[in-house]
């Protein structure tokens, strides 16, 4: 069985752009008041801390690591792995799963638990990385070494290697638009919304400079170059 690394997590420092814009989709649809509210794959929460600052009857943060767990500052949060969650049957509103799906060695079990998991109509916020964004942002392997991002951008045009080369090499997995539709749909979710994310730039130090940036990366993701964006942020909705 393939392993692939495991996801880096959000820091919490209250003014993270990449939370608040992949929320953006989500709340256009729906907002989080009375809401019960799981973030699968949860990190250190920063995603469960939006929720109930936005009047989430609940938020549960939920993670295979204890360590990022330890570190958070949820009230309610589970150590568990996303493929076998230890929830009852249509208990959650909204579940979360923000840059997970592509470190699961079985994507469909953790889309399974998640339906099973929300109520009928319940909403499904999944961010995944683009195939057609030029850099590989999880670096790769060959053999047991492990290369990781060159200059904290990524190992360029990895992304668009054929997929034998990359199943070889890769640390994690990518998506197109319609593969993901594709896995949702033969998991009873209907796709509601879907927009194209630039990268966030929250690691950038200079912020002034980094809130320019996104300006000009915001009119980006209204052009056709949105498909050439870093994320792909898909909202859909249980059907069955």
């Amino acid at each position: 069985m393939t392993r692939y690394c495991r996801g880096a997590p959000t820091a919490i420092s209250g003014w993270e752009y990449g939370v608040t814009r992949r929320l953006e989709a989500l709340q256009s649809l729906t907002s989080f008041k009375d809401k019960m509210v799981l973030d699968a794959g949860c990190g250190f929460g920063a995603y469960c801390l939006v929720a109930e600052k936005h009047g989430a009857k609940m938020s549960v943060g939920l993670d295979i690591s204890h360590e990022y767990l330890k570190e958070s500052p949820l009230d309610f949060s589970v150590l568990a792995d996303v493929c076998t969650l230890s929830f009852r049957d249509s208990c959650f509103d909204i579940v979360l799963m923000i840059e997970v799906l592509e470190h699961l060695s079985s994507e469909i079990k953790a889309l399974e638990e998640a339906r099973r998991v929300l109520k009928k109509k319940g909403l499904l916020l999944l961010t995944v990385p683009n195939k057609f964004y030029p850099f590989e942002t999880h670096g790769m392997k060959i053999g047991y070494t492990e290369i990781p991002n060159m200059f904290g951008i990524g190992i360029p045009f990895l992304s668009w290697m054929p997929n034998f080369v990359r199943k070889m090499v890769e640390r994690a997995k990518i998506y197109t638009q319609k593969q993901l539709f594709n896995i949702l749909r033969k998991q009873g979710f209907e796709p509601l919304k879907v927009e194209y994310m630039m990268p966030p730039l929250d690691k950038l130090k200079r912020r002034k400079l980094a809130v320019a940036l996104r300006k000009f990366l915001r009119k980006l993701e209204a052009t056709w170059l949105k498909y050439f964006a870093c994320h792909i942020i898909v909202v859909s909705i249980v059907i069955k």
